[in-house]
């Protein structure tokens, strides 16, 4: 438990932003949703990463194939919060301008090349 007590501790205060935002929002926009997306992910991000530290210093009980797939999951769910704090990030720029950015397909197709390769 010692190797995952930073993780531990992210779960926590990322549910306590979590429970903030649905008791205090109540009309949410769509920049709210990205943001709501955006820490449920990050939770789903630590929780590959606790599962991607137990493997790393088990390696003689896991294996490889179970080692690959986590690290894989890890690495995916953290290109996906990068991309949902980007989108969020346009989302904010597009409420304080009140027109919408062209290109979307554009900027989600580094996201495909990441998760791909």
């Amino acid at each position: 438990m010692l190797f995952y007590k930073a993780q531990v501790y992210g779960i926590f205060i990322i549910s306590i932003l979590l429970s903030i935002c649905f008791i205090q929002i109540k009309k949410k926009s769509k920049a709210d949703k990205l943001f709501i997306m955006d820490l449920i992910c990050g939770i789903i991000n630590l929780l590959f990463d606790i599962a991607s530290n137990y493997t790393v210093n088990h390696l003689d009980e896991v294996s490889p194939m179970v080692n690959r797939i986590v690290h894989i999951g890890f690495f995916v769910s953290l290109a996906t919060m990068f991309m949902l704090v980007y989108r969020y990030l346009v989302s904010q720029v597009e409420n304080e301008i009140d027109r919408t950015l062209k290109g979307r397909m554009l900027t989600i197709m580094p996201y495909f090349v990441v998760v791909l390769l």
